[in-house]
């Protein structure tokens, strides 16, 4: 059984256009992931090895060196810690990380959405056509604004400007067709149809 909800190869073709760019982001925001991944190390590794070493110098030096330089020493190394941990929570690594894994999985899931959508038969799907384009729109958005770069949000306008490209380029040609066969048939019904009709000769004879 057929459903009434529009689909059209404009809504069709800019919702292929997001889920392009969704599926790019997701894997953009994917290895951004890693990439801070890879990056906290070099803020973790030192504070642990120099907490470590702290902890041991503040009792197994005592020994060998007074207490006056024990305490100075521990005291840089508590300095340094100190140092290391402000600029990664100055450079805020950890909350960009996990807002890059966030980002990258609702991306791919916005993606996987569409395709899904799209996927099916066009007599099958359960949803308006232009309703579902507004609310992919608006998930995408949405999306973009929450992203850290400032040159990722140049995306948000490219993709209104395709879609409404898209949509007023079909809905123009829709209406540029039915103009067109308006006036074919006002033709048509303004146009009389002459037919002469022939009589035949008739000739009369003389009584």
């Amino acid at each position: 059984m057929e459903n009434n909800f529009i689909w059209s190869d404009g809504i069709e073709l800019a919702l292929n256009e997001i889920k392009t760019k969704s599926f790019n982001n997701s894997d953009y925001h994917k290895q951004n992931y890693y990439f801070y991944k890879g990056y906290i190390k070099y803020f973790r590794t030192p504070t642990i090895i120099l907490s470590g070493m702290n902890s041991v110098f503040s009792v197994g030096l005592q020994p060998y060196l007074s207490q006056g330089i024990i305490s100075v020493l521990c005291c840089s190394i508590s300095l340094i810690c100190g140092i290391i941990a402000s600029v990664e929570l100055f450079l805020g690594i950890q909350n960009i990380m996990e807002k890059e894994l966030i980002t990258s999985k609702e991306f791919y899931i916005l993606s996987s959405d569409i395709f899904k959508t799209l996927s099916v038969e066009r007599k099958y799907r359960t949803v308006d056509g232009k309703v579902y384009l507004d609310n992919i729109h608006t998930k995408y958005c949405n999306l973009i604004e929450q992203c850290n770069l400032l040159n990722k949000k140049i995306e948000r306008f490219e993709i209104i400007d395709f879609i409404e490209t898209n949509i007023n380029y079909k809905e123009d040609k829709n209406t540029q067709q039915e103009e067109e066969k308006e006036e074919k048939e006002e033709k048509e019904e303004n146009t009389t149809k002459i037919k002469i009709y022939k009589y035949p000769n008739i000739e009369y004879k003389k009584l």
